[in-house]
């Protein structure tokens, strides 16, 4: 007799498959833990969800609706455990959380007191580290542990998350595939006519069929402008998707990310309408501006470069700054550092790159009567320089 096999997403598979994410989870607790005992933090209470995926590894209940900061994630040094908070059931929670680690999902202030003072360390910390405060939170910390220090957690968990693991490289690998295998599904299937509402809707299939149906950002799938007001002190680029139809030969700016457990990937690409095939040299003189100066940037993501010099080789290429970022790095979310186009300062973080890093970089060069190339690439900084984890291959 034989057996129908339902194959399943790779979103089912972040307890297997290829990866061995028991043991990423050790790993990612052990430096977290490493450095709360250097910096003398007993409890590091987390409400971001990327601190709180790095730490626990669960699988975040999800919400349509934006809520105050509260705690999430508590970690506590000297028992090594990990709480979680606003938990409904121990679905997508980790075997080595235990169920008395668990805490329902309760808006009564009063009950979340209750809760936290359960947790067996809480009220005799000593020095308390916390990603976030909200209003009430200071009064909170003063009913469950008055002797506590509270001091930033956030710089605690920057620094530990940094630098990914190979099992970590691994996840945005994946993601990674996901983003650019469903990019490259959708501009297949741009031809004149096509609308832009029509392009997003298609991603958002592609993306389904691997697996997930949650996207890292808002898409743009959007006709890049072939004429602007003349000042030219920032290239124009639509990022709202609309009804407008398509035509041929229009350059349309495609960016989609998805999350594979929690690892961001995403694929930024200008797709021309009607395909690359007898495409003016005005065109391939566009993508050959973003190239050289894209390829700069990589150039520069080496151990002990300052961000600020990656957006000063944008502009050395000649180009002016986007209105996109050019550089962020990237894990279980955008992390630092964060390098601005237009939009904002050079770099909001002055630490240099280090070994380990996942930087997104971005560019978008624009010309009049002609249009707009958008796109991106991810680059891992390794101790011999950088590695290109993205894959989209250039037109043809």
């Amino acid at each position: 007799m034989s057996v129908a096999v339902k194959p399943l997403g790779l979103m089912a598979t972040e307890d297997g498959a290829g990866i061995d994410f028991h043991a990423l989870r050790r790993q990612r607790r052990a430096r977290v833990l490493s450095e709360m005992e250097r910096e003398g933090i007993d409890v590091l209470v987390l409400g971001r969800r990327g601190n709180g995926k790095y730490v626990a590894g669960h699988r975040s209940l999800w919400r349509a609706v934006l809520t105050p900061f509260g705690p999430m994630c508590i970690v506590v040094r000297d028992t090594e455990q990990v709480h979680l908070m606003g938990t409904t059931w121990d679905d997508g929670i980790p075997r080595e959380i235990s169920t008395e680690n668990l805490s329902g999902l309760m808006w009564n202030p009063r009950l979340t007191v209750e809760a936290l003072a359960r947790i067996d360390g809480l009220r005799r910390a000593t020095c308390i580290g916390v990603d976030g405060m909200g209003a009430g939170m200071v009064q909170l910390f003063d009913a469950i542990a008055p002797d506590a220090e509270i001091v930033d957690g956030e710089r605690l968990m920057r620094g530990v998350r940094a630098s990914k693991l190979p099992e970590e490289i691994g996840c945005i690998r994946v993601a990674l595939a996901i983003a650019e295998g469903a990019m490259d599904e959708t501009t297949h299937t741009l031809v004149p006519g096509t609308t832009e509402i029509e392009l997003k809707a298609r991603h958002a299939e592609a993306t389904a069929r691997y697996g997930t149906t949650l996207p890292a950002f808002e898409g743009i799938f959007c006709a890049t402008p072939r004429h602007d007001d003349g000042s030219r002190t920032v290239p124009p680029l639509r990022r709202e998707v609309d009804a407008r139809t398509i035509g041929a030969g229009e350059l349309v700016a495609c960016s989609g990310g998805v999350l594979y457990a929690g690892y961001e990937g995403s694929a930024s690409r200008t797709w021309r309408c009607g395909g690359w095939a007898g495409a003016p040299d005005t065109v391939r003189a566009l993508h050959d501006r973003w190239r050289a100066g894209v390829d700069a940037m990589v150039d520069m993501c080496r151990p002990g470069t300052a961000p600020a010099r990656l957006r000063d080789a944008w502009v050395a290429a000649g180009e002016l700054l986007p209105p996109v970022l050019l550089v962020h790095g990237v894990g279980l979310g955008v992390e630092p550092p964060i390098v601005g186009g237009s939009l904002g300062p050079p770099a909001t973080d002055n630490t240099l790159l280090h070994a380990g890093m996942v930087l997104v970089l971005q560019g978008y060069v624009w010309e009049r009567g002609v249009g707009g190339y958008l796109g991106n690439e991810t680059v891992h900084v390794t101790p011999d320089g950088p590695v290109t984890l993205s894959r989209l291959a250039d037109p043809s």
